[in-house]
C-alpha cells in the first residue's frame, strides 16, 4: 500500500468474523479498525475472539505502508530560483540532475 501523505495511509479490510462451537458467532475484536490511517513501515493487526466461558482465538494480519514514489524537482520555465523574504538574501542553486 502507498502512503497518500506524510502520516501514512488508510487501509480498509472486511471485518473479521470467529464461530465458536457452543456459543456460535462471537463477536471479534482488534487492536486497530477497518479505516485506520497505518504509518509507514509494516504494522500488525490482531484480531481476537472470546467465547462465554472465556476461551480465545487470536489471529493477525500484517499491514505493510511503503513510499516508493521518487520526489519530484520542479524548476520554473526561466530555471530562475525564486526567493520570498523581505530580508537580503542571496540563493544559490545547482541545476538539478536526474538519476
Amino acid at each position: 500500500m502507498e502512503p497518500t501523505s506524510s502520516q501514512g495511509a488508510r487501509v480498509t479490510w472486511t471485518e473479521a468474523t470467529a464461530t465458536d462451537l457452543v456459543d456460535g458467532n462471537v463477536a471479534v475484536t482488534s487492536d486497530y479498525a477497518s479505516g485506520s490511517r497505518f504509518p509507514v513501515g509494516t504494522t500488525v493487526v490482531t484480531f481476537t475472539a472470546t467465547d462465554s466461558h472465556g476461551n480465545t482465538a487470536s489471529s493477525y494480519m500484517y499491514v505493510s505502508v511503503h513510499d516508493t514514489y521518487a520526489p519530484t524537482a520542479k524548476v520554473l520555465a526561466d530555471g530562475a530560483p525564486r526567493v520570498a523574504t523581505t530580508a537580503n538574501v542571496r540563493a544559490t542553486f545547482s541545476e538539478p540532475v536526474s538519476g
